[in-house]
């Protein structure tokens, strides 16, 4: 029996330099098809800049838009018809998703804004003044707020909350004061974007 062993052990040594060769002729023909591959001339910066803009222009799933639809629909007869319910709705997406543009696509077709006033926050990044973030969302809150001609009720949109805040000190006041305008004002309803990873900060350190 210990014989027997003793073979079928020999057996498998004699694989391992077998294996480790098949490996290491595997990596090397990968090695030579990647050098070969990176060898070859790249896009003109005119083709590169065609692409992306055509990417960009690229309408959002529709399985997304009908999901954020009905979910506001949803919260917001929730909101009118109840007084203790929150007044917000977050949209939740992966980093590498436009939630900006799912939102705005979204409300485009959405019929409930025949029954709201609408009002979305415009920017389209993070202000480059990091100190202004603050005061330019305040503007803007405080514009809307103070109009005489709003009597039905106002739907206000954050596209992409990462834009109103940065991961530093005294970064958060723009978060701050938004939660006290979300708090202090009930007769609106904010719906908010944020991807996972920017919402799992906030929920840390707020």
């Amino acid at each position: 029996m210990r014989r027997e062993i003793e073979i079928v052990i020999e057996k498998v040594k004699s694989w391992f330099p077998k294996t480790t060769a098949k490996i290491e002729a595997q990596a090397n023909e990968l090695e030579t098809k990647l050098k070969e591959t990176s060898s070859h001339n790249p896009l003109p910066q005119k083709t590169l800049k065609h692409l992306r803009q055509k990417i960009k222009a690229l309408p959002s799933s529709a399985i997304y838009q009908a999901t954020v639809e009905a979910k506001l629909t949803k919260a917001l007869a929730k909101w009118q018809a109840e007084d203790n319910v929150p007044n917000t709705l977050v949209v939740l997406g992966n980093p590498v998703e436009p939630i900006e543009l799912i939102l705005q696509q979204t409300l485009t077709t959405w019929q409930g804004s025949n029954q709201m006033m609408v009002k979305s926050l415009t920017w389209s990044a993070r202000p480059h003044d990091y100190t202004s973030i603050s005061t330019q969302l305040q503007e803007v809150i405080n514009l809307s707020q103070n109009n005489p001609e709003q009597k039905s009720p106002l739907l206000f949109i954050i596209p992409n909350i990462s834009w109103c805040f940065l991961r530093c000190v005294d970064g958060l006041d723009t978060i701050d004061y938004l939660q006290h305008s979300v708090f202090q004002d009930r007769s609106r309803f904010w719906l908010i974007g944020c991807n996972n990873w920017a919402w799992q900060y906030l929920d840390r350190v707020c």
